[in-house]
This record gives structure tokens, sequence and C-alpha cells, in this order.
């Protein structure tokens, strides 16, 4: 009697386990994926943007007045970036147009006392909430460079922002500190954008 009533006791817990699972499995429940369609930003590390809820290539200019010879210049650096063998594969999701990729002011600018190679964050660090600014481009007259960059260097690029997640705070948007002679340099422009984009130079 024993023995028959473990026997049925066994056979209901599989029934229930089974009923359990197929309820789990018909639930609409969150998947790894999930994520990619909610409203609320995410790590991606699939697409150069690298933020779930960025669409759109945008990049801020600090400071925020607007220079057409600045504008000029990195446009005509992104042309050559587009054309870099990795751009497809980062960038190919993303939308770009060149009348609006540009944004005049980056919404928490903070230059660096000194830049450093390594460990350098030049904007609002870490954030729950990035902005829409892939690369915040800051533009340094020539005593500003000189006290942040140093005397021979004409860019550097560093951290803006980061996001957290299970492996600890990722950055999702780079600050590229440019001398603003540099700019007059489509082709030297362009490698520092393409590194700031994560392509690396060609």
């Amino acid at each position: 009697m024993a023995r028959h009533s473990l026997r049925s006791l066994g056979l209901w817990l599989l029934a229930a386990a089974a009923v359990i699972t197929a309820i789990a499995l018909a639930s609409p429940g969150r998947s790894a994926t999930d994520h990619d369609h909610d409203d609320h930003p995410h790590l991606d590390l699939h697409n150069g943007l690298l933020v779930s809820t960025r669409t759109v290539l945008r990049i801020c200019v600090q400071p925020g007045d607007h220079r057409p010879a600045i504008e000029s210049s990195v446009l005509g650096a992104l042309d050559e970036v587009r054309r870099h063998p990795y751009w497809r594969a980062a960038y190919g999701r993303a939308q770009y147009a060149r009348s609006t990729v540009l944004a005049w002011g980056c919404p928490a600018p903070r230059l660096p006392e000194r830049y450093e190679p390594k460990g350098t964050v030049a904007g609002p660090g870490v954030t729950a909430e990035p902005s829409p600014y892939r690369v915040w481009l800051y533009v340094l007259d020539e005593p500003t460079a000189d006290r942040v960059l140093g005397p021979d260097r004409d860019a550097g690029t560093a951290s803006a922002e980061f996001m957290r997640d299970s492996a600890g705070a990722f950055p999702v948007s780079t600050a590229l500190l440019v001398r603003e002679r540099r700019l007059a340099d489509t082709a030297a422009l362009a490698r520092d954008l393409s590194t700031a984009l994560g392509l690396g130079t060609q």
C-alpha cells in the first residue's frame, strides 16, 4: 500500500512538473533579446551605437555655437570614415544623415583637468540614461588644448558615458578632444573619428 502511494505521488509530481513547464513555455516571459524592444536603454554590443535605444548616429560638438568651418571639417572627415572597411559591420543598421548627424552643444560637458591616454573621463560618467550621442567632440582652442592635452598633442580619446551591466560599467559614448587647428587636416580628423567610433584607423 505504501509502495502504491509513493508511486502515485511520483506520477503526480511528474505530471505537475510537465504542466508547470508547459505554462512557462507558453507565457510571454522575458528572453535575452526582449530588452531590444522596450523603451529602456540596454547595452548592445552587436551595434556600433552600443545602446539599444539609439538608432541614429549622432555626434555632439562642444562648445555649442554653430561654426560653419567646424561643421564642414567634421562632415568631410565623416565622409572618409564611412569608407572604413568596418563601417558597415558596426554602423550599417544605424541611420545616418549629414544634415542631422551633428548637434551643437553636449548635454553635460566636462573637460578633464589633464588628459591621460587611459582612464580619462570627459562627460557625465556613469548614467542609466545615456544621451543619443555616440561621440562627444570637444573642440579646444590653443590655451585649453595646451592645458588639457599638453603642448605636443593635437587629439585624444576618452570616455564620456558609461552604462552598468552585470559585468560592471561599460563605456557607451566616446569623447574626442581635438585641438582646433587639427580640423584643417581632414585625413587626421578622420583617423581621430574612426578611433572614437571604435573602428580603429585604416
